[in-house]
C-alpha cells in the first residue's frame, strides 16, 4: 500500500485510517508470516486479522495508548490469534480414540506454547507440556511450526502486504474498537513505530 503516514498510538486507539494503513504496511508481513507457518492456509488472513484486531482493542483500552509496548502487544496478539486457528495435526482417530471419547492433548499445544513464550505457565504445566512433548510426535511437530513462525515473525520475510489482505487487516482493525474524528494536530503525535 505504501502509506508514509506516522504510526501513533493515538492514531491506533483512535482508528484513524492513515495510521492503521501504516502499522498493516509496516508489520502486515510479520504478522502473516507467523499465521502461515503454523494456520491452515484458508485460515492465515483470518487468524492475521483477529492479531491486529486483538492489538487496537489493547491500545485502546489502556488507560494511556503510550503505556502500551506496541510490539510486545502485536505479538501477543499475533500469538494468541495463530494458537485459537493453528493446525495441529492431531494422528487420525483410532476405534479405541473413538471409543474412549477424549480430547486429544495435542489440540491443546499451541495454547499452551503460547503460554509458556508469554511466561504463563506454572512450573507443572511446564513439566506437563514437557511430557507431552517427549512422548508425541505430532505434538512436536506443532512446537516446531511455533518455532518457524517465532522466527518469520522476526524475519519479517513478507513486508509487502497483498492489497486484498491489506484491506482485511485494516477493516478488521478498524472494527476492533470505536474509531474517534481524527484531530488535526495528531500529526504531531510520537510515531509508534520506526518510520
Amino acid at each position: 500500500m505504501g502509506t508514509n503516514a506516522a504510526v501513533t498510538p493515538t492514531g491506533v486507539r483512535d482508528g484513524d485510517p492513515a495510521a492503521i494503513a501504516g502499522l498493516v504496511d509496516r508489520r502486515g508481513g510479520a504478522v502473516l508470516a507467523y499465521c502461515t507457518a503454523v494456520c491452515p492456509p484458508e485460515l492465515v488472513e483470518r487468524a492475521a486479522a483477529e492479531a491486529f484486531a486483538r492489538f487496537r482493542a489493547a491500545v485502546a483500552a489502556a488507560s494511556d495508548p503510550y503505556d502500551v509496548d506496541p510490539e510486545a502487544a502485536l505479538l501477543r496478539a499475533t500469538r494468541q490469534s495463530a494458537a485459537w486457528l493453528a493446525r495441529t495435526a492431531p494422528p487420525a482417530p483410532s476405534v479405541a480414540r473413538l471409543l474412549r471419547r477424549r480430547e486429544d492433548p495435542v489440540q491443546h499445544v499451541p495454547t499452551l506454547l503460547v503460554a509458556r513464550a508469554e511466561g504463563e505457565l506454572s512450573a507443572a504445566d511446564q513439566h506437563r507440556l514437557s511430557s507431552l512433548l517427549e512422548r508425541s510426535a505430532p505434538a512436536r511437530e506443532v512446537q516446531v511450526a511455533f518455532r518457524r513462525a517465532e522466527q518469520a515473525y522476526r524475519d519479517d520475510a513478507t513486508p509487502d502486504v497483498p492489497p486484498h489482505a491489506h484491506a482485511i487487516l485494516a477493516a478488521a482493525m478498524a472494527a476492533a474498537a470505536p474509531c474517534l474524528p481524527v484531530e488535526p494536530d495528531a500529526a504531531s503525535d510520537r510515531p509508534l513505530t520506526p518510520a
